[in-house]
């Protein structure tokens, strides 16, 4: 499965820690102290990477200290242009082609980027299938990617197909219970299962709004900057001053959703 969003940012590299550790090591008791980087002498710079290369070695803690900060910077400043472009894209998270899961008329949306053939989607269906009963007034909206490969594809566009004949709901239970990899021929099995009308199916996978939706989605996801699935977006459609929107990237627990939802409630 693809990396999200924490994972696709800058790994540090010891070299690059060693060169960020020497900057906060300024020697202020030393005699170089008041000297500019560049006036150290070939002799003095030596000295100055031995002094570091053993403190490193006494204090190894130091680097995964410092790796570990600047991650958290780079992850918080990740998210707030990823939550920067949901507001700009409100709109479009909650199109009138997205297929729906919960109350189609709810109030608190929350908006699913999911494929088909990751495994962390199919562990959050639970999670969401509890959120749905204990959240009469949540709106989940489906906004698969397909992006892992020409079956994902398939299938993200056969179930947003199955939306047209109604029949999201049992065609997307199946596909996210199956444990088989997916194929054309199983993907067409499940439609057939689900009570869809194969033949209309596939000829629906080639319609325009298919096509369209596919398109938004994924641009969508560019967009926010997703690296990945599974990534969620909750807020309320109701307009307020108070309108808050929230963004987790990967697979997360009932309780951070909850908190989400609960917080998405206008008052």
């Amino acid at each position: 499965m693809l990396n999200f969003i924490k994972n696709k940012l800058f790994r540090l590299s010891p070299l690059f820690l060693t060169g960020a550790i020497l900057g906060h090591m300024v020697y202020m008791g030393s005699a170089h102290a008041a000297q500019a980087p560049g006036s150290f002498s070939p002799k003095q710079k030596k000295e100055i990477g031995e002094v570091v290369k053993q403190y490193l070695l006494d204090n190894p803690s130091v680097i995964l200290e410092v790796s570990q900060k600047i991650r958290t910077q780079q992850i918080q400043a990740a998210e707030k242009q990823a939550i920067k472009v949901i507001g700009e894209n409100i709109h479009e998270l909650d199109s009138a082609l997205s297929p729906t899961l919960g109350n189609p008329a709810g109030h608190i949306v929350l908006v699913q980027f999911m494929d088909y053939q990751c495994g962390h989607c199919k562990q959050m269906q639970a999670i969401l299938t509890k959120l749905i009963a204990d959240n009469p007034d949540l709106k989940i909206v489906s906004k698969n990617l397909g992006i892992l490969g020409a079956n994902s594809e398939y299938a993200a566009k056969a179930s947003l197909a199955a939306n047209k004949q109604a029949k999201f709901q049992p065609f997307h239970a199946l596909l996210e219970q199956t444990s088989e990899s997916l194929s054309p021929e199983k993907i067409q099995a499940l439609a057939q299962e689900a009570g869809l009308d194969v033949a209309k199916l596939e000829a629906d996978i080639k319609s325009e709004d298919v096509t369209k939706e596919m398109a938004s989605s994924l641009e969508l996801a560019q967009k926010i900057g997703l690296g990945g699935t599974p990534a969620f977006i909750v807020f309320s459609n109701i307009p307020s001053e108070k309108t808050k929107v929230f963004f987790a990237a990967g697979a997360v627990s009932q309780r951070v959703l909850q908190n989400y939802i609960n917080q998405s409630k206008i008052q």
